[in-house]
């Protein structure tokens, strides 16, 4: 392919990028949406914020969710849910843990024992208490997920591939020629 014939793709290859990056943050959302294939929330989180499903609470996370082209042939999806200058839905994404037995998480600590005591979970289940080591928040890969499906890959092929298509029919500068060494 000639280079003049490259330069005429772009458009149309930027076009696909992000018909592929606006399907991908739908399949995202669903991802968190739906919450069922995760980990469930531990006893004091369905107690504080009333519900099971994990990620959910308010739709911070689900408005999070979008995309940057980065280049005529990379994109990002992601969440970029910032909080005290920390991207929490990364954090979710990938799970963390928090030792609460450090003197700056005192405050943390007695907050997560107060509400166990005031929801009545303390002591049911509950592994909250003075001795508690580690708060845990397991992985949640709503963003891994979605990319590691194969249908939605080849969707995000196809809608690249049909916009490269249509450039190539309706530009008659671009001429794509395919060699085999096999005769």
């Amino acid at each position: 392919m000639a280079k003049n014939d490259r330069a005429a793709l772009g458009p149309a290859m930027q076009q696909g990028l992000t018909a592929a990056c606006v399907f991908m943050v739908g399949q995202v959302k669903k991802s968190i949406k739906g919450g069922r294939d995760y980990e469930p929330n531990a006893l004091l989180t369905v107690a504080m914020k009333g519900s099971m499903t994990p990620l959910i609470d308010s739709d911070s996370l689900v408005n999070s969710v979008s995309y940057r082209i980065l280049n005529k042939a990379h994109a990002v999806v992601g969440a970029s849910l910032f909080r005290s200058g920390k991207n929490v839905g990364i954090a979710i994404h990938d799970g963390f843990s928090i030792d609460l037995s450090q003197p700056r998480y005192r405050k943390m600590r007695a907050f997560l024992v107060h509400k166990a005591k005031e929801t009545g979970i303390a002591g049911r289940g509950s592994r909250l208490g003075k001795k508690t080591g580690f708060l845990v928040v397991p992985p949640r890969p709503f963003i891994g997920k979605p990319f590691s499906n194969k249908a939605n890959v080849k969707q995000i092929e196809a809608l690249i591939a049909n916009f490269v298509e249509r450039a190539v029919a309706n530009d008659k500068r671009v001429t794509v020629k395919f060699s085999s060494k096999h005769k």
